[in-house]
């Protein structure tokens, strides 16, 4: 009887516990039932495809598509009985709960490849002792219910790589940039490596590290007896031809990722993962990878300008026994280096001549001529001598040393009995944004939101409201063409205070940037060379409410302050926004709206949606050509100079703001219009002189110039209502026999200037400029005894402090 009483206490209490345990774990049979949601493929302008969204991550492959060699590597290291347990492998599982114990709590899971599957798919993470028995127990079902095979290929598929690589085509794809089918032995050694610590073996992380882990999996597939010794030593010799992380053939995620959150945004999350939606964008391959490119390089040699930063980190070099090989031996030669790239290294050695550096294991070296930019950002440290007459650098060893991690470029391949020759390299952290469109329809060609998605997913180009600066101005110009100025208009430049400014300080004294001023002033030179002066003075003759209204029509949504600081960009907008509107002026006025998305097709490819290039005409044909004209000569002898190795008709602005915060370079072709921003997320400098000419331009010229470099060469055409007139360089009046310069203008027809320069013209603007000049100085001179009395009365106030 006590012995009855005994087992069905025992009964119900393993019953129990077994209820406790499985009560809301799910049934397997789901994993049969598995769909693979096609998701939305999104698609450039010749219908190559940028980039898919998909619910579940990877790429699921079936498993007659993997090689042999991967599942036999793949089961040696993470279960070698998996073809002969039932899900659960009892010494091992035997061996990690002593260790268990041992630690005091989980630290080894002696998991099957269907226990491992079972987390994956069912389970969180967390090491309990709990989850391990929910985990056994999955197991057995699983094993119950699908063969071996379907367990390999859910667990090949779903198993996480590292870098973002789930499963194991995308893996190979990530590591190798080949389809799974096409791996080798030595490629699907390091894969089998990865799934244990993906972070800890990975290639990108330290190509020492995987090499040991390569030879592990290796020696574990010579002891299950799947490959001979000397297939282990030839698999292992053989350099990894790694991908660079950093992909060419990924050049649009922020394209990408914008889609997606439109086309969740439109037609919800279940169209969007699960009706094989197809998506057309306005997209141009070949400019959307000039404008990466010429983005990350910019922001590089604005970052390199400011000096090294110091290495990623360091790491102590491994200490040998004298036997052992070290990490240069080990991985020497092992790996095929990407030419061009950037990739991180680890320094060696440091001498006069340069520094030893070991990238993916292949030897090599930073001439001082490769770490140029570091050296000579380096001061001579205190009581150095210094040689008189010589140009000094210092030398590698005041900014690297053995055990440094750093970034480097690949800028010569190693050659027999040379090493391989590198640049050193830093990652900016400053940010920038670039977007091309077409003028005519409005499509978005081009779109780059930051320097690297992987490292931030914020879209600078399509959200970040940044002020303008002087990028603005040709908006103010704009608006003054339209309102009856020319660009032979004159306004003075001269010093001035503005005291009934609202929100302003009273006695708002603006100044150009130079702090130089020139008097009688035609507009076109002031917005060549950026004029601050007089641009606010033309704002308040044009009035704050034409202009910003013509701004809002052209698309700038950002705030807009109602004060005369306008004329110096005080209000903001996107990088988009802004192209945009220069964009209506190469359209003759016109702003078309920019597009991204041409058409949604559904799964069997009829078309759900489409969206045809829509255009509103904010500013006359005339009034456009003008300010194209002066914005021709911002480039060809003003602020924007750089731009002209272009090599064709181009019209922009430069725009910085205070303190070098942010740097701007807008401009256009009669074909194409793009814009680049640069600048910190925080807001803090870029840094003295680094202005949207220096920071800016270099970008948007070299994203242009490949961008057109098949397009034939053409004119901004002059509509029929412009007429083209010899004038007096000093009066803006028609040119006289007694004119000192002459130069041709535009005008509109019917507004030119009605008669001749005289000598009085040009002694009344002396005159005027005079007077300007005068007021300013009398303002100064009271401003100086208004400080001087207030000084007066705090030292007297500070004596009465103390009396």
């Amino acid at each position: 009887m006590p012995a009855l009483v005994l087992a069905v206490i025992i009964l119900l209490a393993g019953g129990g516990g077994y209820w406790y345990f499985t009560r809301d774990l799910p049934w397997v049979d789901v994993l049969k039932d598995q769909k693979a949601y096609p998701g939305t493929k999104i698609y450039a302008d010749d219908n190559v495809l940028l980039g898919e969204i998909k619910f579940e991550k990877g790429t699921p492959v079936p498993l007659k598509k993997v090689p042999k060699s991967l599942v036999q590597a793949i089961v040696a290291v993470e279960d070698a009985h998996f073809f002969r347990h039932h899900g659960l492998d009892y010494v091992g599982m035997l061996r990690a709960l002593l260790t268990n114990i041992w630690a005091g709590g989980v630290r080894q899971g002696g998991s099957t490849i269907t226990q491992q599957l079972a987390k994956i798919m069912f389970l969180t993470p967390e090491r309990t002792f709990s989850r391990k028995i929910r985990e056994v127990i999955l197991a057995r079902r699983i094993e119950a219910r699908l063969t071996k095979d379907e367990i390999l290929d859910l667990y090949l598929n779903k198993i996480y790589f590292g870098h973002g690589a789930y499963g194991i085509e995308m893996a190979a794809q990530t590591y190798f940039g080949k389809h799974v089918e096409a791996l080798t032995l030595s490629e699907s050694a390091v894969l089998a490596g990865l799934p244990k610590a993906p972070n800890i073996y990975s290639p990108y992380a330290d190509l020492d590290r995987t090499k040991r882990r390569q030879k592990y999996v290796l020696d574990r597939m010579i002891e299950e007896g799947y490959i001979t010794a000397e297939e282990a030593k030839s698999a292992y010799s053989k350099p990894l031809a790694l991908r660079n992380l950093r992909k060419k053939t990924d050049v649009a995620p922020y394209v990408v990722e914008a889609v997606r959150k439109e086309i969740e945004e439109r037609y919800g999350q279940e169209a969007l993962y699960q009706k094989g939606l197809k998506v057309y964008t306005t997209i141009d391959p070949a400019m959307q990878l000039a404008a990466v490119q010429a983005l990350q390089a910019g922001l590089r040699d604005l970052d390199k300008r400011h000096g090294f930063r110091g290495p990623v980190e360091h790491r102590e070099p491994r200490k040998t026994d004298g036997k052992k090989k070290d990490e240069d031996e080990t991985t020497a030669g092992k790996t095929v280096l990407p030419l061009g790239e950037v990739i991180t290294g680890r320094v060696t050695a440091v001498s006069g001549d340069g520094v030893s550096v070991l990238a993916r294991g292949v030897k090599g070296r930073i001439p001082p001529s490769g770490m140029a930019w570091a050296l000579n950002k380096v001061r001579p440290a205190k009581g150095e001598k210094v040689p008189k007459g010589k140009k000094w650098r210092a030398a590698p060893d005041r900014i690297l040393k053995a055990g440094d991690i750093i970034r480097v470029r690949v800028a010569a391949l190693p050659q027999k009995g040379k090493g391989a020759l590198f640049d050193l390299e830093q990652d900016p952290l400053v940010e920038g944004a670039a977007v091309m469109l077409d003028p005519a329809t409005g499509f978005i060609r081009a779109l780059v939101g930051g320097f690297d998605f992987g490292r931030s997913e914020f879209n600078r180009a399509l959200h970040a409201r940044r002020q303008a600066g002087s990028a603005f101005k040709p908006f103010v110009y704009a608006a003054a063409m339209d309102a009856g100025f020319s660009p032979a208009s004159i306004i003075i430049d001269a010093p001035v205070t503005y005291d009934e400014q609202k929100d302003l300080k009273p006695g708002w004294s603006p100044e150009n940037y130079d702090r130089e001023y020139f008097g009688p002033t035609r507009l076109r030179t002031a917005l060549a060379y950026s004029r601050n002066i007089v641009t606010i003075k033309l704002l308040k003759e044009v009035g704050l409410k034409p202009v910003i209204g013509l701004a809002r029509q052209l698309g700038i949504s950002g705030p807009l302050p109602e004060d005369l600081t306008l004329a110096l960009g005080s209000g903001s907008a996107t990088p988009l926004d802004l192209t945009a509107a220069y964009a209506a002026f190469a359209n003759g006025g016109t702003r078309m709206k920019p597009i991204l998305i041409r058409a949604v097709a559904g799964a069997n490819g009829e078309i759900i949606e489409s969206e045809e290039p829509q255009g509103e005409p904010v500013v006359s044909p005339e009034s456009s050509y003008l300010l194209t004209s002066m914005l021709q000569d911002v480039v060809a002898y003003g602020t924007g100079w750089r731009v002209r190795e272009v090599g064709r008709p181009v019209a922009g602005k430069t725009g910085t703001t205070n303190d070098y915060i942010d740097a701007w370079f807008v401009g256009y072709t009669p074909n194409l219009a793009a814009g680049v921003w640069v600048g910190y997320d925080n807001e803090k400098s870029l840094g003295p002189q680094e202005t949207g000419s220096r920071a800016a331009s270099p970008i948007w010229t070299a994203m242009m110039k490949e961008a057109l470099k098949e397009v034939p060469v053409e004119p901004f055409v002059r509509p029929p209502g412009v007429t083209v007139l010899e004038i007096d360089a000093a009066t803006g009046l028609l040119a006289s026999f007694d004119s000192e310069e002459t130069i041709p203008e535009v005008f509109k027809a019917g507004k030119e200037p009605t008669r001749a320069s005289t000598q009085a013209d040009r002694e009344a603007l002396e005159e005027a400029a005079r007077k300007e000049f005068e007021a300013a100085a009398e303002r100064e001179k009271d401003k100086g005894k208004t400080e001087k009395k207030a000084a007066r009365r705090g030292q007297r106030q500070t004596q009465e402090d103390r009396d």
